[in-house]
């Protein structure tokens, strides 16, 4: 959900979704009206056969006496016999039902199967979310000397509580709920494109829901973020396409290692993902798999490591080609070398972008334009 919110994508899929509730809707409607006709025609077969059996059997009764008990002895076997008749219509359509919802555990099953012995045998694709994040990427040309830096984010008297009572919020937005002494409170900053500004602090302190405010995935509950001068807080304002994030723990989707990287910027040339992926040190890990970049990754990436999962969501967010990128701990899952790697590749990144980094590790942090330290729900300049 966050990838759908940080790239812009939710009318979208609403769009896909609302288009898949009329296609169910018809087929609910057809499949209401065969049933109804077939059960009114089972109900007419059914009188037209006691009609006939009555005008047979008063045409014996004139001609020979039949006894009463026998008459009623007739019609209620044929009722008995015509009984199966009758309800192998609603049965059918139960039975079309319990087929497909056999097929589709019997799939799910299979996946879970596929999942365990051969992990790139996933047949589920990232077709979809490629026909929705067909976003063209913006992009801003790199600021020159002549010309002062631009203003990319600005946060001013920014406040934020993690809500302790959610269900009461989303019940009844009017009514008040309780939330825990504020994570961020009063925060003001900065951040210039062609600038990499990295932010630390002790665990728990509030830097990922610092990042997440800035990704816009949070509203804080005082204050104003701008972003080129706009409004993040408005869910549908062009501005959130400029962004990209990278969680701590970022979600690889199902689908080839080309659909993972693609997903922000399906446009992409072979150039720019080939430029993405040494950027973020993935082009040797992908040149060893069995197929490259069309090699399938399974549900979540269970067919990479942490950090070739960590690598491959680096290249995603660098080939989205966005003006901000914010990320959140990037070096969390990878060694020594990847990481100075990474910390190199970031420095060639400031001339395209403005870099938010949140990170411990002092590779990163060295090469950063300016530090701030979060701590005390307090954000201060080192």
């Amino acid at each position: 959900m966050a990838w759908v919110r940080v790239y812009g994508l939710e009318n979208r899929y609403l769009q896909q979704f609302d288009h898949r509730r009329e296609q169910l809707n018809a087929r609910s409607v057809r499949r209401a009206c065969s049933q109804s006709a077939v059960t009114e025609l089972a109900g007419l077969t059914q009188s037209m056969a006691t009609f006939v059996s009555a005008y047979f059997l008063a045409g014996g009764a004139a001609n020979a006496p039949i006894a009463v008990g026998k008459i009623m002895t007739f019609l209620f076997l044929m009722d008995q016999v015509q009984l199966p008749f009758i309800n192998m219509s609603s049965t059918w359509a139960t039975l079309q039902q319990a087929i497909g919802s056999g097929q589709r555990v019997a799939n799910f099953v299979d996946s879970l199967a596929q999942g365990d012995s051969n992990p790139t045998g996933s047949k589920k694709s990232l077709a979809t979310v490629r026909a929705l994040s067909s976003t063209t990427a913006c992009s801003i040309a790199p600021p020159n000397a002549d010309r002062p830096m631009q203003l990319a984010i600005r946060l001013r008297a920014v406040t934020w509580s993690p809500i302790a009572d959610r269900t009461t919020r989303d019940m009844d937005p009017s009514r008040a709920y309780r939330t825990s002494p504020p994570l961020l409170d009063g925060i003001n900053l900065d951040v210039e494109l062609s600038q990499i500004l990295a932010v630390m602090g002790p665990s728990g302190v509030g830097k990922t829901s610092l990042a997440r405010i800035l990704a816009g995935l949070y509203r804080p509950d005082a204050g104003q973020i701008d972003v080129f001068g706009q409004d993040l807080s408005d869910l549908h304002s062009p501005v959130r396409n400029q962004i990209a994030y990278l969680p701590q723990a970022p979600y690889v989707f199902s689908g080839t290692v080309r659909d993972n990287l693609v997903m922000a910027n399906p446009k992409a040339s072979e150039t720019a993902i080939a430029d993405a992926v040494r950027l973020a040190a993935c082009d040797e890990f992908i040149q060893s798999l069995p197929l490259g970049y069309d090699t399938p990754v399974g549900e979540g990436g269970v067919a990479l490591s942490g950090g070739q999962r960590q690598r491959l969501a680096i290249a995603r967010v660098i080939l989205s080609e966005r003006p901000i990128l914010i990320l959140d701990e990037p070096s969390a899952a990878l060694d020594a070398t990847s990481e100075e790697h990474l910390a190199k590749s970031l420095t060639n990144l400031r001339n395209r972008c403005a870099l938010v980094v949140i990170s411990h590790h002092s590779a990163l942090i060295e090469r950063a334009d300016r530090v701030m330290q979060l701590q005390n729900v307090h954000l201060t300049e080192v």
